[in-house]
């Protein structure tokens, strides 16, 4: 379903029928950040959208203010994580709320967060329809929310709103997503009408899924997830470390993928038999997997195969979001499933809620039940046909193309881990240094991280250094 009408009518309700009140808390706080402490006010708001006039399903915002900020120039980042039915619980308390969720032993404790961003901008972390604690009114009516297009469009409605009803119409907007998040931020661009956005950051982003689809005669899967293979090889000792850093590897593997293997995928049968041994001998020395087994694989490796094969001798797997993670293989005959991920981090711990507790008693807003990290279900409906902008292609790379060339100051920042399988780190590469987006207005950073950049604390510090310069830079033009 493209562009529903249900954005062109009344598009947000924040209340609705007597039975449907929305919820809203607002509480005070004060965080040291950045080395700067600061008073700020926390307001959590529940919006719901409508489907022919009747609530469908909500949406929340946690809103954090620094005390006296100068509303027409300070800057505001909306901040998004994806799924497409995770919350935004990662980038909020994990990386850039002002109260951060660290592990301690055998517990998860509240502690303040000296990387938040609040010295900076004031903050807006968006929980879409079927996460946290939203409540969907309607199934059979909330679905037409859980489409590319139409969610993006709705958090931009989402966006306006705020700014109107807290009086943010001048402030500078940036918006940051992670994982789909990127797609949301990136399809949000494509369709933005007098939304003026000053930056966008997208963090391990996933900007275009043709270039994984496995379909005979794509060779890009495989040439832009080597380098991410490379580097978790080369982190588990399976390639050579002398003389060689992480980045050293990838960058080697980067190389390869983009000279010799790619040439040698392309000629598909006609590759001779001595190119074939010579790839694959250079295939498993850059990934640590056995020569026969590459040449079995056809050379081409997928991340599933990898996940599974890297560490096989030693009965264990390795994550897809974050290939340093190692387990041992259950002994079970499963079949392999991505939300078996030991990487996956979303809803560890998910009986002690450690986020939900954050919002009932820290928050004090007004919600019972789990605080839903991600929503499974809502991934197995969402609907992709939306992303297709030319004859198939699944991209939102045209969608910042057009952002960039209609506005003359919007500037991207990315970032990406390079023990990421999930979202390959150089597929981004790859996809900006092809993309019609002038190399000064888009800056790429890497880290020795997997999918989520903040868990290490020391790479959550470059981070956060990262994003202030950024922010701090693009709101001058």
């Amino acid at each position: 379903m493209r562009y529903s009408s249900v954005f062109f009518a009344s598009l947000l309700m924040t209340t609705v029928a007597s039975a449907q009140p929305a919820r809203m808390s607002v509480t005070t706080g004060a965080v040291t950040a950045n080395g700067v402490l600061m008073k700020y006010t926390a307001t959590v708001q529940e919006t719901f959208l409508p489907n022919n006039d009747s609530p469908a399903v909500s949406v929340i915002t946690t809103t954090y203010e620094k005390d006296n900020g100068d509303t027409l120039t300070r800057p505001v980042i909306f901040l998004f994580n994806g799924g497409p039915g995770a919350s935004s619980s990662p980038l909020h308390m994990r990386a850039f709320g002002p109260v951060r969720l660290k592990k301690e032993a055998d517990t998860t404790v509240q502690i303040n967060n000296a990387y938040s961003l609040l010295d900076v901008a004031d903050l807006v972390f968006i929980d879409p329809a079927g996460t946290g604690f939203t409540k969907t009114v309607d199934m059979s009516k909330a679905a037409v929310y859980w489409d590319v297009a139409n969610d993006a469009q709705a958090t931009i409605n989402i966006i306006k709103a705020w700014q109107k009803e807290h009086h943010r119409i001048a402030s500078p907007v940036f918006i940051c997503g992670e994982s789909y998040g990127t797609i949301r931020a990136g399809k949000m661009m494509g369709l933005a009408e007098n939304f003026p956005v000053k930056g966008v950051m997208l963090f391990s982003a996933d900007l275009d899924v043709s270039l994984v689809a496995p379909v005979s005669g794509n060779e890009m899967p495989y040439v832009l997830s080597l380098p991410s293979m490379a580097a978790i090889a080369w982190y588990h000792n399976k390639t050579s470390h002398v003389n060689r850093t992480v980045q050293q590897a990838f960058d080697e593997a980067a190389a390869f993928a983009n000279s010799d293997y790619l040439q040698a995928l392309v000629q598909g049968r006609q590759l001779s038999e001595k190119q074939r041994g010579e790839v694959g001998a250079k295939l498993a020395a850059l990934t640590g997997l056995p020569l026969q087994r590459v040449l079995d694989l056809n050379l081409r490796i997928n991340t599933d195969d990898f996940e599974m094969l890297l560490l096989a001798a030693e009965g264990k797997r390795i994550g897809k979001l974050d290939g340093q993670v190692a387990v041992p293989v259950p002994k079970a005959d499963k079949p392999y499933s991505s939300r078996d991920d030991p990487s996956l981090i979303v809803n560890t711990d998910i009986r002690k809620d450690y986020v939900g507790k954050y919002f009932t008693n820290t928050l004090q807003f007004p919600a019972t039940g789990l605080y839903r990290g991600v929503n499974f279900d809502v991934n197995g409906r969402w609907q992709w046909a939306s992303m297709d902008a030319y004859l198939g292609y699944y991209s939102v790379v045209p969608d910042l193309e057009k952002a960039i060339k209609e506005n003359a100051h919007l500037k991207l920042l990315t970032a990406g881990g390079m023990y990421d399988l999930a979202t390959a780190l150089y597929a981004t590469q790859y996809l900006l240094n092809h993309a019609d987006i002038p190399k000064e207005r888009a800056t790429v950073l890497a880290f020795p991280t997997g999918h989520s950049i903040f868990e290490n604390e020391d790479e959550l510090a470059k981070l956060a250094a990262a994003v202030r310069n950024f922010v701090q830079s693009a709101s001058k033009d």
